[in-house]
């Protein structure tokens, strides 16, 4: 019948429609996270904190990468590439990254002698700056206690701690803990899956893949964690 008729013609209209709008509503593209949160509107960039970052003067792509990753702190970023009064020079700021860029060089030594003597803040040593470090064993002795942030990848490590590859490879975690026991030191040991250990905190991030062995990868973290301590994080939490 004609009315059996239109109500099947109906039927089919609001179907196509239906099935037109949950179409489009599933290709509807997602809302963005929403982005971290940011220093309080009336803090400055003094008080968000300052990191000075020891590197060479022909590293410019190693200070960008750092000058971006710093920004977690809210702060200021300064880079140092010459010698003089270091007590004046670093007086202002809050925390010390050394390491990547600096070259084995004396004057890379020089850093770390001071960092050993004079300075009480925190201090984040990479690269360049844990290769030094490993022809000059007698510096881990003046780190004892100082919340200094050691963040070496695996090759790096075994010239700290004077270990072959092999027996990292077989215990790593036991061979961490011997050596923060041993210097007093708080160790980051970058790899597939990271561990932080203090002596008292330890921490596993399994997140990590073979992308981030890239050159420049550890550079923007070590970066982040000065930046983290530059905002009075507690260098397990930074």
């Amino acid at each position: 019948t004609e009315i059996t008729m239109y109500k099947t013609k109906m039927f089919v209209i609001l179907t196509a429609l239906i099935l037109a709008t949950m179409v489009i509503t599933s290709c509807a593209p997602k809302a963005t996270p929403a982005p971290p949160e940011p220093p309080a509107p009336n803090c400055s960039t003094y008080k968000a904190g300052s990191v000075e970052f020891q590197s060479n003067p022909f590293y410019d792509e190693v200070y960008k990468g750092l000058k971006e990753a710093t920004d977690a702190s809210g702060g200021e970023l300064l880079r140092s590439v010459s010698g003089g009064d270091l007590k004046k020079e670093l007086a202002a700021y809050n925390v010390i990254l050394i390491g990547p860029g600096c070259g084995i060089r004396q004057y890379t030594l020089e850093l770390l002698q001071y960092l050993v003597k004079h300075w009480k803040k925190p201090a984040v040593i990479d690269a360049d700056g844990l290769n030094v470090m490993a022809q000059h064993q007698e510096l881990l002795k003046g780190m004892q206690d100082k919340p200094f942030i050691l963040t070496p990848h695996w090759g790096e490590f075994c010239r700290l701690a004077n270990l072959k590859m092999e027996d990292l490879n077989q215990d790593c975690l036991n061979h961490l803990k011997r050596f923060v026991a041993s210097t007093g030191t708080r160790v980051l040991l970058k790899s597939h899956t990271s561990i932080y250990y203090d002596g008292q905190t330890l921490y596993f991030n399994s997140t990590g893949n073979d992308g981030l062995a890239t050159g420049g990868s550890g550079d923007v973290l070590s970066g982040l964690i000065a930046g983290f301590l530059a905002r009075k994080l507690k260098p397990c939490d930074a």
